[in-house]
Formats: structure tokens, sequence, C-alpha cells
């Protein structure tokens, strides 16, 4: 691959765990010439993301933090600063659900902490390295959003967004299912299996979980 960004510096966070997004994007990067920073909250999973990159030939500062804490932000960017001198990409992985139940299950402190971890997060990263990339004449901010089985947010009464990767039913266009949520994915979704009008469609809703 040409090395198009040789000499640039990026941080990727939430490089965690072995086959997730966060580990496939920071190789990308690399293997596109860019030196990298990666962050997790866990030292031995962020070191071993990194030691693969390096096997690789990628040039990697890993730092281990939590990046809803405001010191712990600033301390990720100071070492990347310190290593690198710049940084001119920022992508924001860092986040994902920890509750997984449906949105009227949540207690006011679940949804501020899916809140602080997937909006606080990448608010606080972003606005540390704004700055810096602003003193250096550029950069680029890419913020990804997820969603999985089943959502914080999912009211599944009114379903007013549409999430990514998580089921497909009614309101995709393909009528599998006469339930009201509309989110979309290559399986049914457990809410929808249990309520299902159709005998039929839930024996073969079972068969593919």
């Amino acid at each position: 691959m040409p090395a198009v960004l040789e000499g640039k510096v990026a941080l990727v966070t939430g490089v965690n765990y072995d086959g997730q997004i966060g580990q496939a994007v920071a190789k990308k990067l690399a293997e596109s010439g860019a030196a990298l920073a990666i962050c997790a909250r866990t030292q031995s999973n962020v070191e071993a993301r990194a030691e693969e990159l390096r096997q690789a030939g990628a040039r990697v500062l890993a730092v281990a933090a939590s990046l809803t804490d405001e010191a712990k932000v600033r301390q990720l960017i100071e070492r990347a600063l310190s290593e690198y001198r710049r940084i001119d990409i920022l992508v924001n992985l860092a986040g994902g659900l920890t509750r997984y139940k449906l949105a009227v299950e949540h207690s006011l402190d679940d949804w501020t902490q899916e809140l602080n971890n997937n909006l606080l997060s990448a608010f606080l990263t972003s606005r540390a390295v704004f700055p810096h990339m602003q003193e250096s004449g550029g950069g680029a901010i890419i913020n990804f959003a997820r969603a999985g089985l089943p959502q914080a947010t999912w009211w599944p009464t009114t379903a007013p967004s549409r999430n990514r990767g998580s089921h497909t039913h009614a309101g995709t266009g393909r009528k599998r299912f006469g339930n009201p949520c509309q989110c979309r994915g290559p399986r049914p979704c457990r809410y929808c299996i249990e309520h299902c009008r159709d005998e039929t469609q839930r024996s073969e809703a079972l068969d593919q979980t």
C-alpha cells in the first residue's frame, strides 16, 4: 500500500481487543505510513495490540487511559505530543455499550454512563487535540458510531432511530416481522423474536440464533 500518510501521526482510541475495528483501523493507518499512538482502558490489551503492530513494522506508542477522565485525556495527548511532536489524525473509537438492556430498563446512572462512554470520551479527546492540529495547520478528526444487540437507545415501541448492524425486520422494506421497531442488520433481535406474532417466523428466527 502506498505510504500516503508518511510523516503523519494518527491517534486511535479504543484499540482494545483482537479482531475489533480499532485494531483494523490502526493497522491500515500504519500500512499507509502513519506513526501511531493507540489507547485503550486496559494496559495489557493496548500493549498486546501495539506489539502486533510493531511486529508488522509500525511505530507505535501505547497508552492505557479512561477517556471519560479529563486529566487522563490530557495526559494521553501530552504523551503523544512528547513522542511525536504532532497529531495529524484522531480516530475516536473508544466506547461501546456496557449496559445490555432496553432503554426503558435503564436507570439514570446507566444512561449517564453510556453517554459518557460514547460521547464524552470523543468530546474530551477531540477538544484536547484540536488546538494542536490548528497550530500545525490542520488535521482530521474521525468519529465512529457503532451499534450492537440490543441497543441502549433502542425504544422498541417507536424505534425513532435506525441503527446499523443490529437486525433486519419490519420497516426496512423486507417485512420479515410485524413489529414496530426499525433497526437493521443480518438477524432478528431477541426482542423481535420474543414478540413476533407469527409462529412460523418466530421458529425460523430462533433457528438463525
